[in-house]
């Protein structure tokens, strides 16, 4: 009885791995993206034995690629996330990987940061200087619409950030 159970329990467990393994991976957000960019930061600011109690002097010569998906209804997107970053200077870029299309708008942070964009086109490059606080969460902030019909559902975008 109990070996029964035992092969029924696995043999469900392998569906499920099979299953899950078959489904697409879900696509990760801003959140989630800005999220493993500020814990890198940490750990890297942390094994450079950099003071917690002072703003850093300098840059830890250190960078970070994250993949995400802004959801877009009608072509346009929108989203802010607060992450702490130590009040590091992200030195960007970002590009939108997919769809084929223009896109204009603008990133900010709440540390007043603000950069502009027009008529770029997924694949081109933008630059960006982000800075951050120190004494605490920094609210990153992208607005971007797309401007060439059939208007996307999302765009993928690719942000790398020295630091």
């Amino acid at each position: 009885m109990i070996k029964k159970l035992i092969w029924k329990t696995l043999t469900l467990a392998l569906i499920i791995l099979c299953l899950a393994a078959a489904m697409p991976a879900q696509a990760k957000g801003m959140h989630q993206a800005m999220k493993e960019m500020a814990a890198d930061i940490k750990a890297k600011h942390q094994a450079a034995g950099r003071s917690e109690t002072a703003p850093p002097s300098k840059p830890l010569g250190s960078s970070k690629t994250v993949h995400f998906t802004l959801p877009m209804k009608k072509g346009q997107g929108r989203n802010s996330v607060d992450q702490y970053c130590m009040g590091y200077t992200l030195k960007c870029v970002a590009r939108v990987k997919n769809p084929d299309n223009t896109y204009s708008g603008k990133v900010s942070t709440s540390e007043g940061s603000n950069v502009d964009f027009k008529d770029k086109k997924n694949g081109e490059p933008l630059e960006l200087t982000l800075g951050t606080s120190f004494f605490g969460d920094t609210t990153f902030s992208l607005f971007m619409w797309a401007q060439d019909d059939p208007f996307p559902e999302l765009a993928q975008v690719v942000l790398t950030c020295s630091y």
